[in-house]
C-alpha cells in the first residue's frame, strides 16, 4: 500500500531524513515513534504530498504522491496543528471539502455529528483546541479516505473522546480496509491500536516490526530471593535495565524467552514473575529514546468558489470606489453644467483618462487593488499551517495556481466591467454618447493594467515568504526599468560631455507602468505599449507557475523562499533598488513621494 524507499530530505543545512525506508500494508495501522527532531513531521508531510523529497521514492498503490491529485483525493492528513479558514463554520468547511473530495459522504458527516456533538454552524476558530481537533477527525472521517495520516492529533483529546476516535478509526480499518499511519508521543495510544511500529531517530529508521514481534525478544522479569541476590546473576543475564528493591530485583533482559527463564531458575529464586512490558519502557530500554475518483481540469471549482467567498469584499470595495470616482462624478459634473452640457465633452472625458487631478481615487485603486489581491490570494504560502492544509488537498499545484489566478482576474475585472456598463448607461441617459468610445478605451487599459500589476504581485509572491516584502518588491519591480534607466542617465550626464540628458529623460516615464498610468491623460498609450504589457503579463503568469511548482512549502515565513536567491537578503542590492524607485518618484514629482519607499523599506530588510 505505502512504500517508502531510501527517501532523503534536506532543507537548507538541516538534513531531516536520511535514506528512510518503510512499508505499510493495506488495512493496517502503522505507528511512527520518534524522538524530538527526528524528522517525523517532514516524513508525514511528504506522505501527504505537501513536501517533495530530495531523493528516493515514495508511492501509495504504486503511484507517486506528490502532485498526484487522484492519490491525494483518497488521502486524509491531520497535522499536529490543524488549520481552518478564518470565519468558516463547520458547515462551510464541510461544503468546501465536499467540492474537493469525490468520496465525500454527507450522510457520514451527519451520522458522526451524534458522536462529536458540536453545532455545525459554530465558527471553528471560536472552538477550543480540543474541539478543533475533534472537528478535524469529524471532517476527515467524512472524506471516506483510503489512507489516513495523523501527526499526533490524538494528543489534544480528552480520554473519553480519544477512545471514541480510536474506535472510529479501528472500525474504518476493519470495514473499509482503510490504512492508517499515526504518530504520537503518547505511546499508550499507539500500543492500543497499532499493528506495526516504526522507530525514527535522528532522521533514520532504526527498526520497523509487528508490535508483538517487536517486544518478543525483550522481557521484564521480577525475581525475589530468600537471601542475598546472587552477584553472578547480573553478570550472566546482562540486563538492559535493573532495579533493586531490597531482596526483590526487577530486570529487563533481551533474548529468547525460554532460555532466559531457564537460566534465571538456575539461581533458585523464591519468586519469578514475568511482568508486562510497555512500549514506552521497551523504547527507552533498548533504544534510549524518550518520547513523549477525481476529474482534473485547468481550475478547481471548489477552490474558486472558496476564493470568491473569502475575498468578495475586495471586488465590492473596488466597485464602490470606481462608482464614486467615475459615473458619480460624470453625473455631478452634468448637474453643474447648463448651457454647455452636450458640447463640453472634453471635461467629461478627463474623468476617464486617468487624470489624478480628476480621478485620484480611481487611479490609486488601479495601483493598489491588483497588488493587494495578489497578496491575499497567495498569502497561504507564507503561513506554515495554511500551506500544509492547502497542499494536502487532492489538487495539483498547477491547478491551485490557475484557480487563484482566475479568481483574482474575476475579482478585479468584474468591478471594472460593471463600472463601464453603468457609465455607458448613464452617458446614454444624459445624452452624451460621445463618451462611449472613451469609456471603452478606459475599460481596456484598466483591464490591462490590473492584469499586469496582479501578475507581477503573484510572480513576486512565489519567491518570498513575507507579505510585506512581497508588496514592496512588487512596486520596486514595476519601477525597476525606469529606476535603472535614471541611474544610467545620471551617470552618463555626469561623465559624458554633450550627452542629450533632457531628451532621453523625457522618455523614461514610459518604462514604468506605474508612472505611465499617470501620464496617459497627456500621452495616450500606444499599441506597442499595449503589446508589451500584455506579453509581460503572460510571461509573468508562466514564470510564477514554474516557480510555484518548484517552491519548497517549508520556506513559508522566510524572506526569500529559494536558497539561490538569498543573496538579495544579505546585500545592499534591495536598498539600491529602492533608491531607484526614489529617484523616479522624486524626479517626476508624481503624487507619491519617493522618499516614503526608502523610509518604509530600509527597516524591513536586513543589510549586512
Amino acid at each position: 500500500m505505502i512504500e517508502v524507499e531510501r527517501v532523503s530530505n534536506k532543507f537548507q543545512e538541516l538534513e531531516a531524513l536520511k535514506d528512510v525506508s518503510l512499508s505499510v500494508q493495506r488495512s493496517s495501522i502503522y505507528g511512527l515513534v520518534c524522538s524530538n527532531g527526528a524528522g517525523k513531521t517532514t516524513l508525514l508531510k511528504i506522505l501527504a504530498g505537501i513536501y517533495r523529497q530530495n531523493s528516493g521514492e515514495l508511492t501509495i498503490d504504486s503511484q507517486p504522491v506528490f502532485e498526484n491529485d487522484a492519490i491525494k483525493a483518497r488521502t486524509s492528513f491531520i497535522p499536529d496543528l490543524p488549520y481552518f479558514f478564518p470565519n468558516f463554520s463547520i458547515q462551510h468547511t464541510a461544503h468546501f471539502y465536499a467540492q474537493i473530495y469525490p468520496q465525500w459522504n454527507q450522510a457520514r458527516l451527519e451520522k458522526l455529528g451524534g458522536v462529536f456533538n458540536i453545532e455545525v454552524k459554530r465558527r471553528i476558530k471560536t472552538l477550543s483546541k480540543g474541539m478543533q481537533r475533534q472537528v478535524s477527525f469529524w471532517l476527515s472521517l467524512a472524506l471516506m479516505p483510503d489512507v489516513m495520516i495523523l501527526d499526533g492529533p490524538l494528543d489534544g483529546l480528552d480520554p473519553v473522546m480519544r477512545q471514541k476516535v480510536k474506535n472510529l478509526i479501528i472500525q474504518d480499518v476493519a470495514e473499509r480496509e482503510m490504512t492508517v499511519m499515526i504518530s504520537s508521543h503518547n505511546l499508550r495510544d499507539l500500543e492500543d491500536i497499532c499493528d506495526y511500529i516504526g522507530i525514527l531517530h535522528q532522521g533514520r529508521m532504526l527498526i520497523q516490526k509487528d508490535l508483538d514481534d517487536l517486544k518478543a525478544d525483550v522481557h521484564k522479569i521480577q525475581l525475589a530471593f530468600r537471601g542475598e541476590i546472587p552477584p553472578a546473576l547480573l553478570q550472566d543475564m546482562q540486563p538492559l535495565y535493573q532495579e533493586k528493591r531490597g531482596r526483590v530485583l526487577v530486570l529487563i533482559v533481551c533474548g529468547v524467552y525460554e532460555d532466559m527463564i531457564r537460566r534465571m531458575r538456575s539461581y533458585h529464586p523464591a519468586v519469578l514473575d514475568v511482568l508486562p512490558l510497555t512500549l514506552e519502557r521497551y523504547l527507552y530500554t533498548k533504544w534510549g529514546i524518550m518520547v513523549m475518483k477525481l476529474k482534473t481540469s485547468f481550475i478547481n471549482r471548489g477552490i474558486l468558489f472558496n476564493d470568491f467567498k473569502r475575498f468578495a469584499w475586495i471586488s465590492a470595495g473596488y466597485l464602490l470606489v470606481l462608482l464614486l470616482s467615475l459615473p458619480l462624478k460624470v453625473f455631478m459634473l452634468y448637474s453643474q453644467l447648463e448651457d454647455i452640457r452636450i458640447n463640453n465633452v472634453y471635461m467629461y472625458s478627463r474623468i476617464f483618462q486617468f487624470d489624478t487631478n480628476q480621478s485620484f481615487l480611481s487611479v490609486m485603486a488601479l495601483i493598489l487593488v491588483p497588488v493587494l489581491t495578489g497578496l491575499l490570494l497567495f498569502r497561504y504560502l507564507q503561513d506554515n499551517q495554511a500551506a500544509d492544509m492547502i497542499h494536502a488537498l487532492p489538487v495539483k499545484r498547477e491547478v491551485l495556481y490557475n484557480t487563484h489566478i482566475i479568481a483574482g482576474i474575476l475579482i478585479l475585472f468584474m468591478p471594472l466591467t460593471l463600472t463601464a456598463l453603468i457609465s455607458w448607461a448613464l452617458v446614454s441617459g444624459l445624452g452624451i454618447e460621445q463618451l462611449n468610445g472613451i469609456i471603452l478605451s478606459w475599460l481596456f487599459i484598466s483591464l490591462l493594467i490590473n492584469l499586469l500589476f496582479f501578475m507581477t504581485s503573484v510572480a513576486v509572491g512565489m519567491i518570498t515568504g513575507m507579505t510585506t516584502l512581497q508588496g514592496v518588491l512588487t512596486y520596486i519591480l514595476l519601477h525597476l526599468p525606469s529606476g535603472l534607466s535614471v541611474l544610467l542617465l545620471n551617470n552618463m550626464h555626469k561623465y559624458t560631455y554633450g550627452f542629450a540628458y533632457d531628451y532621453y529623460l523625457g522618455k523614461i516615464e514610459k518604462l514604468s507602468p506605474l508612472i505611465r498610468l499617470t501620464e496617459i491623460s497627456i500621452h495616450p498609450i500606444k499599441t506597442s505599449e499595449i503589446a508589451v504589457y500584455l506579453l509581460s503579463s503572460i510571461t509573468l503568469y508562466f514564470v510564477g507557475r514554474y516557480i510555484y511548482q518548484r517552491r519548497h512549502i517549508e520556506a513559508a515565513g522566510n524572506a526569500i523562499a529559494f536558497d539561490g536567491l538569498r543573496l538579495f537578503s544579505n546585500t545592499r542590492l534591495p536598498f539600491a533598488l529602492c533608491c531607484c524607485s526614489a529617484v523616479i518618484f522624486t524626479r517626476f514629482k508624481t503624487v507619491w513621494p519617493g522618499h516614503i519607499l526608502v523610509i518604509f523599506w530600509v527597516p524591513c530588510w536586513p543589510i549586512s
